[in-house]
């Protein structure tokens, strides 16, 4: 894994629609009645060509390796959904789904440093 120069972790707050009669406007029409929480990390790597490394080394620590405090498969705490090393800098841009878990599953890994998947 090439070493990480900056990364950029957080969570969207997942959104539930109102009924049509509460809101005249809905901001997204076409967005389902419930859009889960998205959990992210942009990781800033030296080279457009480490990034991609680091793109493919991330995917498979996530789906292979084991959350140290938890010991769970990361896979099973919430579930990769995008991968890809951005195209024009050298920036990671990983997204995952929390699914059933709680939301909180992403603050808890990292309060308690649980960011395996991300260490060089």
């Amino acid at each position: 894994m090439p070493p990480v120069e900056l990364g950029l972790f957080g969570i969207t707050a997942g959104v539930r629609r109102l009924p049509e009669a509460s809101t005249p406007v809905p901001l997204n029409p076409d967005a389902p009645d419930t859009q889960e929480p998205t959990v992210f990390a942009r990781l800033l790597i030296a080279t457009t060509e480490d990034a991609a490394q680091a793109t493919e080394v991330v995917a498979y620590q996530w789906l292979d390796w084991a959350s140290v405090v938890r010991q769970q498969p990361l896979r099973d705490l919430m579930t990769l959904e995008h991968a890809e090393a951005h195209g024009e800098a050298p920036v990671d841009v990983v997204n995952f789904s929390v699914g059933e878990a709680a939301a909180s599953v992403w603050r808890q890994m990292i309060d308690a440093g649980d960011l395996i998947a991300f260490r060089p």
